[in-house]
């Protein structure tokens, strides 16, 4: 009798221990992918017919949602991958429906860069450190632009004059504004 209470303790642990499934949001676009599983695999897709858009409008699908669909669909990188030159094209039930020509090859390839761009092959040169200069750093004459720059602060008081070197000075001088 003990056995037989041990057994079913351990089956309770095992069913408490299984996960349930996470199920995907269902959604407008998730539903038509589901209706039609031999056409969209998101898993392994496969390159689909060309003109398979208006055999979903004409199966009485809205636009947006076909749009939609065809858009999330055929952007994936796992589709543009298989979209290479002579694979079967497929319809709605998964038949072959034509072959993946060399223009439509050529277009998905451009598109994949676009989406993951390559990493060249040379390796970049270093960049030039950028010095980092202390703040009481000479100032020297090769360092000075001449010009002036337009700054806009709120201030409380106005700020005095400071001499930098040689009698140079960095000065404010205030400009009215009336707003």
């Amino acid at each position: 009798m003990p056995q037989n209470i041990l057994k079913h303790r351990i089956t309770q642990m095992d069913d408490l221990n299984d996960k349930p499934e996470v199920q995907p949001k269902r959604t407008p676009q998730r539903e038509l992918i589901e209706l039609y599983p031999d056409c969209f695999n998101l898993k392994k897709p496969r390159p689909l017919k060309v003109g398979i858009r208006q055999d979903l409008l004409a199966a009485g699908h809205a636009s947006k949602l076909v749009n939609s669909v065809m858009y999330g669909y055929c952007q994936r990188i796992a589709y543009l991958r298989a979209m290479r030159i002579g694979t079967a094209r497929i319809d709605l039930q998964g038949q072959p429906a034509g072959e993946v020509t060399e223009a439509a090859a050529i277009i998905a390839r451009d598109e994949l860069a676009l989406l993951r761009p390559v990493k060249s092959s040379k390796p970049k040169p270093p960049s030039e450190p950028t010095p980092v200069l202390p703040l009481d750093a000479p100032l020297t004459s090769e360092n000075i632009v001449s010009g002036h720059l337009e700054l806009t602060v709120k201030l409380t008081e106005l700020p005095t004059p400071v001499v930098v070197k040689a009698g140079m000075k960095i000065g404010f001088r205030p400009r009215p504004r009336w707003w």
